[in-house]
Formats: structure tokens, sequence, C-alpha cells
């Protein structure tokens, strides 16, 4: 025959081995049924689909990964592995991704996938309303956010500014500034990054606003100084001209 048709070869659990007709090369095996391995060596290097349990054991699951053929389970524990849990006896997560360093007995779990379609990444816990929730740090480049509302609606006519006195009463109550969610409430339902930005840049155009007003007030005073300064050299000059005149006056009187 020539090479690349196949041989089917008797595997030593009643399974099925496939080789190629030319040269014998291993590419894959039916595994007593319960498992499919596509690679090179159906043990070390195999790529695969298995079973596991009995159909009423706590455990049974499908996995889909490499080195899960070998010593009867998904991983041999002497080679670092990885792969995709399918538990159909899991109410919680029925898709679980787990992973398994090299020379460990003890598999981690990555990833879930909760029944309503949820992504849980490390061990966060599920809360509805969040497709995606993760435990630990998150990197990336860059984070676009759909925003609805924006804050631009203080720049309108009608918007009414509190007075600096308002605001230095409302902080020295609450502890923080109007809109702004308080530090306890932080803690306890996080932050809607979106709405956040939306609240500092509110924050940021009354800030705005403020500055405004109080460079109006300087400059009207400053206006007002120069106003009174010119006043008070048109007064200085019409003194001096007093004291001119009583002095000619003193002179005068002395002849």
């Amino acid at each position: 025959m020539p090479n690349g048709n196949l041989l089917l070869n008797k595997f030593e659990d009643n399974g099925m081995i496939f080789q190629a007709s030319g040269d014998g090369s291993f590419l894959g095996a039916v595994d007593g049924g319960t498992s499919i391995s596509l690679g090179d060596n159906v043990y070390n290097k195999a790529v695969g689909i298995r079973t596991y349990g009995d159909g009423a054991g706590a455990n049974r699951y499908t996995a889909f990964g490499h080195n899960m053929l070998e010593a009867g389970s998904m991983y041999d524990g002497t080679k670092q592995g990885g792969g995709i849990y399918l538990d159909d006896r899991s109410i919680v997560l029925p898709i679980r991704f787990m992973v398994r360093q090299a020379g460990s007995n003890t598999t981690t779990y990555a990833a879930g996938v909760t029944p309503s379609g949820n992504f849980l990444i490390g061990h966060a816990k599920d809360q509805a309303g969040y497709k995606l929730q993760v435990e630990g740090n998150i990197r990336t480049r860059k984070i676009h956010v759909d925003q609805d509302t924006w804050a631009d609606y203080v720049f309108e006519n009608n918007y009414q500014l509190r007075s600096i006195k308002e605001l230095e009463q409302y902080i020295q109550t609450q502890k923080h500034l109007p809109d702004v969610p308080s530090a306890a409430d932080v803690k306890k339902e996080g932050l809607d990054l979106g709405d956040n930005q939306a609240i500092l840049l509110k924050k940021i155009e009354e800030l705005t606003l403020y500055v405004i007003e109080q460079n109006k007030k300087n400059e009207d005073l400053t206006r007002s100084v120069m106003e009174q300064n010119k006043r008070n050299d048109e007064q200085q000059k019409l003194l001096q001209q007093l004291q001119q005149q009583i002095e000619e006056l003193k002179k005068a009187s002395v002849k």
C-alpha cells in the first residue's frame, strides 16, 4: 500500500491503534472505546478526549488536553499538562479549565464557565450580571468602556452649582465629595469604571466652574483696587495742592 493509508491494530485494552501503512508511524488511538488520542505517542504526547468515571461516581467528567492517557489519569504526574474538564455532575462549574505543573500531583483550577455562561478566572465568586469575573490582577494595553451618560450637562446654563459654603458643609458632614461614592461603598460594592469616570469628569467640570467664578471675582477685585488707587492718587495730588496753597498763605501773612 502507498504511504498515507491506515492500519488498524488491536490496542492492549481492547481499543484500536491507527498507524500509517508505509512506515508504521502512530497516528492515533481509541482506548477501550472511552478515549480518542491524536499524536505520535499514545502515552507521552497524546492530545485527546477522554471520559472518566463509571457513570455513577462523583468524579464523572470528560477531559480535553494532552498527557491524558498515561497511568489511566488525565495527566501523568511527572509531566506538565493542561486541559479542559466538561463535568456532567457539577452544578456550579460544568466547564472547568485545569492545569498541572511538572512534578506535581495536584491539579490546579484555572478558570471555569457557569451554567448561565459567566466566565470565571482564578477563584472568582460568581455574581449575577457579570459575564467575566476575575480574582487577581489584570494587565492589558487598553480598556474601552461604552458609556451612555457623560457630564457635559454641568456646563448647561440651568445647572445648579453648589456654593463653596454649601460644598464645605457637605464635606465636613459626609467626608467625601457629593456624588462620589464613599470609601465604605467602594469597599463593599467596588467601582463601575465608566460611571466613576463620568463622576470624576463632573467634579472636574464643577471645579472648572468654581475656578472661572473665582477668576471673575479676582478680576472684579483687581479693577476695584485699580480704581481705588486712581482715586487715591487724585486725592494725593489734591492734598499736595492744598498744602502748597497753605504755604503760600503763610508767606503772604508774614509780609
